[in-house]
């Protein structure tokens, strides 16, 4: 399993093969507003990336056409508490819920900006089973990560 982080050197943490800072990738975009979303969608090989998790329905369809991914962060739940972190995850379900709709892909990792917020591969696939993956999406989701 590949890991996403937004910090440089971090470690690796047990079952991750490879941590990889996103950042660095070419392909990792962060959208500002809804309308930069769907553009960005438009990108070969995007990995699309917005803590808000609210796209348009234009984005996935796009995802898909152009070979992209949207990246769920588990440091995102792991920032919020109590209700708050219930509305981070009923939004991170919503938005896989429309990717799978549309056939687009996903990639599921850490996106830790300190150590502290590292997982093991055992959390990060906890985490998919809570958003409601089945076995065939998280095997799906590894290869999109790599």
């Amino acid at each position: 399993m590949i890991d996403l982080v937004l910090a440089e050197n971090l470690p690796r943490a047990r079952g991750i093969a490879e941590v990889s800072c996103a950042l660095r990738l070419k392909n990792f975009r962060q959208p500002k507003s809804a309308g930069e979303a769907v553009s960005l969608a438009r990108m070969r090989g995007v990995l699309l990336y917005s803590p808000s998790y609210e796209f348009d329905g234009g984005v996935f369809s796009d995802l898909k056409k152009f070979g992209g991914a949207l990246v769920f962060s588990f440091a995102d739940v792991l920032a919020e508490t109590g209700f708050r972190r219930a509305i981070v995850i009923s939004k991170i379900r919503l938005a896989f819920s429309s990717c799978r709709k549309a056939g687009c892909g996903f990639v599921f990792c850490t996106l830790a900006k300190s150590a502290g917020q590292i997982r093991n591969a055992h959390e990060i696939g906890a985490f998919m089973a809570v958003v409601g993956l089945n076995n065939h999406e998280i095997e799906f989701a590894k290869e999109c990560a790599e």
